[in-house]
């Protein structure tokens, strides 16, 4: 358009800022939404670093447990008696403790070892007629019958061997010829067998025998029988097999208490305790998640005081193989254990087990790790209380934000409607222009 002081424009973009219906709202939108969630952010944060604590303090829970339970093995000696071990004074013959054996020696003489019944029949017409079947008896049990497809020897072993009453039977080949072989799958009288229905005689090629060992020879002598070659009643708490390598000879049965066994408890008694006083000296250390914290601080004073005060009897824990350096770390010298329980076995008991040194670490795990009303639980209690909290402030936030940006959208589209009808009008104005500027260049 031209006027007295010259043409006549119009250009919206030189409004706008930017040629309209051309804004990224959805940069913008993500801009002011990612200012909008620094509260949030800043409660994600801070949840993090109470989930941390919270995984710290459930650990060393789980450590106080572990000398909670290290140290029950060893105060429950008074209840479960104190480990022992069998030993055999032939190779031939092994011995294990079960629990609940006795110290002491039993000599037997090892009088035959268990056998499971062998028979053989000729298979070669071993049945007249094979629709009869056959009936098989397993020792005071009652008849099974079984029904055969034929006559044929490997017909009648899979019918025995598919009824699985208790005896496998197989085809061997001889020089005699074809028999059928039967096994008992047990040994001993108990599980000895018949089998009624073949037209052959059965042989009887191996007796049912039980393993039995004995005592001496007239008045006052025994005998004790097992269908197994394993004997586990004929001494409380031990369990011993006999071989065949061990018939007619004499064999001792001796039950000790198992120091070794005993040394394995307190080392695992130990080995809690450091896992503790580790990871307590790591978190309350200088920088440490829990510098300076009451709580832990006072487990780990408590755990050393149980150990440098000694017995309950005012003896060192070293007389038992027990020490602490100076880093606080606890040591246990199973060889010194040994000795000092070959020496006093009851004095040692008593320093180490009920009333001892795992009663008082015992009361120090427990103080802590205890349900509901330990240390521990409590601050477990009280930081998952926290981190809830923070869950459900956060989700709050979820849902403010959604709202604010949901908000956003719409001012935004409205925005861009708004732009591009200018954008719409604007044209129209510059077309309208440039078609009045141009008639007035051709006049």
């Amino acid at each position: 358009m031209t006027s007295a002081t010259g043409s006549v424009s119009f250009n919206p973009s030189q409004l706008l800022g930017g040629s309209a219906g051309k804004i990224d709202t959805d940069a913008l939108i993500d801009a002011l939404m990612a200012a909008k969630s620094i509260p949030q952010n800043q409660l994600k944060d801070k949840l993090a670093k109470q989930q941390t604590l919270n995984d710290n303090v459930q650990e060393m829970n789980r450590r106080m447990q572990s000398i909670t339970a290290a140290a029950t093995a060893l105060t429950d000696l008074s209840f479960d008696g104190v480990p022992t071990k069998a030993t055999s004074s032939l190779t031939s013959v092994v011995a294990s403790s079960t629990g609940g054996a006795a110290a002491g020696s039993a000599t037997f003489t090892v009088v035959q070892s268990a056998a499971a019944q062998v028979s053989t029949v000729t298979a070669s017409g071993a049945v007249a007629d094979y629709t009869q079947g056959l009936d098989l008896t397993v020792g005071s049990g009652a008849p099974v019958h079984i029904n055969l497809a034929s006559g044929s020897a490997t017909d009648i072993v899979s019918a025995i061997n598919t009824a699985n009453a208790g005896v496998r039977a197989a085809v061997v080949n001889t020089n005699a010829g074809q028999v059928l072989q039967f096994t008992a799958t047990k040994t001993g009288t108990d599980n000895s067998f018949s089998i009624t229905g073949f037209a052959n005689t059965v042989n009887d090629i191996t007796t049912a025998t039980d393993a039995q060992v004995s005592v001496g020879t007239g008045a006052g002598a025994y005998t004790i029988s097992s269908s197994t070659n394993t004997f586990t009643d004929a001494m409380p708490g031990v369990t011993f097999t006999v071989s065949a390598a061990a018939v007619g000879s004499d064999v001792s049965i001796t039950v000790d208490d198992d120091v070794s066994a005993l040394s394995g408890k307190m080392q695992a008694l130990i080995d809690a305790i450091n896992a503790a006083k580790g990871g307590i000296k790591t978190l309350t250390a200088k920088g440490g998640l829990f510098q300076g914290d009451s709580t832990m601080n006072g487990i780990g004073l408590d755990l050393a005081n149980a150990i440098s005060s000694g017995t309950a009897g005012g003896r060192s824990l070293t007389e038992f193989g027990i020490d602490m350096d100076k880093d606080g770390v606890v040591s246990f010298d199973a060889a010194k254990f040994a000795s000092a329980y070959q020496s006093d076995a009851a004095g040692t008991l008593a320093a180490i087990g009920s009333g001892g040194f795992a009663t008082a670490m015992r009361q120090v795990s427990e103080a802590a790790s205890t349900p509901v009303i330990g240390s521990l639980s409590v601050a477990i209690a009280s930081d998952q209380a926290k981190v809830d909290d923070l869950n459900t402030q956060i989700a709050k936030w979820d849902d403010r934000l959604a709202r604010e940006h949901d908000a956003l959208v719409l001012k935004y589209t409205a925005m861009q409607t708004a732009l591009a009808k200018l954008q719409s009008t604007g044209d129209w104005l510059t077309n309208m222009f440039k078609s009045i500027t141009d008639g007035q260049k051709s006049n």
